[in-house]
């Protein structure tokens, strides 16, 4: 997936519901697609065959018949939308929980980024909350989180949580501020970053500032700054429970709730 420091995409998966926040995600889809060369989109709907308890054979196949022709009808207004765009896409109803359908997704085509809508449906459950987190927590891939947001969104000032155990793994967010001619504001976790923060800017080559983080806790001085500064995407690394600064875990449903940017999730691994 990634070669030295360099975030490539190559496969990109977007989960499909009938909500607003889906259809800001698509459109962030095809809008990091198109930045980064991507030609083909990869769609999901995930249809529980569990979502009505168990009944009998036969009834469960009638009641779950109707929901997987109107996913089909949702992935194919996605594929014409997508079409008109001038990318193509594949698109698949998949019988599973939607936790179980993305995550299996991304294993099966080798999936580089997840483009998540964070306040929606996927079938029958709400993707905010335990199937949000579990993607984001679970995925071995990059999750890309967004909420509902206004048409015609683009990356033109990124926020970029950081400590100095972070710089070896910053390049790729440089990179996007580069390619996006984007101001990038990096957020010093403690007073102990700032110097260190500023030279790593100083050294990226790219327009910027600085932030503190403050005596907050970091999410919440994450949600400060993304809201004062209009930021259009928080960018954050997976860390171990034992390291300071956010966790990926439970804690990050304060960020779905409350930010109303997209939140990017950037893992590395080897294909």
């Amino acid at each position: 997936m990634h070669e030295g420091s360099s975030w490539q995409l190559r496969t990109i998966l977007v989960p499909i519901d009938r909500s607003a926040a889906c259809r800001s995600a698509l459109d962030v889809a095809i809008n990091v697609a198109r930045c980064n060369g991507v030609e083909t989109l990869h769609l999901i709907h995930a249809v529980d065959p569990d979502v009505f308890g168990a009944v009998s054979a036969d009834l469960d196949r009638q009641m779950i018949e109707p929901l997987i022709e109107w996913g089909r009808d949702l992935l194919a207004a996605a594929t014409r939308h997508i079409g008109d765009a001038g990318l193509k896409a594949t698109s698949e109803v998949i019988e599973a929980a939607p936790v179980d359908a993305i995550l299996d997704t991304v294993a099966r085509i080798q999936a580089d980024l997840v483009v998540l809508a964070t306040r929606g449906r996927i079938g029958i459950r709400r993707i905010l909350g335990s199937v949000g987190l579990a993607v984001i927590a679970y995925a071995p891939c990059s999750v890309l989180a967004i909420p509902e947001i206004a048409p015609g969104w683009d990356i033109r000032r990124i926020l970029l949580p950081w400590n100095r155990v972070d710089e070896e793994f910053s390049q790729p967010v440089v990179e996007m501020a580069r390619k996006r001619g984007a101001e990038l504001l990096v957020l010093a976790e403690t007073g102990e970053d700032v110097s260190a923060a500023r030279d790593f800017l100083a050294g990226a080559g790219v327009q910027g500032g600085v932030l503190r983080g403050g005596s907050q806790r970091i999410e919440e001085a994450i949600i400060t700054a993304a809201h004062q500064h209009a930021v259009d995407v928080v960018v954050l690394f997976p860390r171990p429970e034992d390291a300071r600064g956010v966790k990926i875990d439970r804690r990050s449903q304060i960020l779905l709730h409350e930010l109303h940017c997209p939140l990017l999730i950037v893992r590395y691994a080897a294909r």
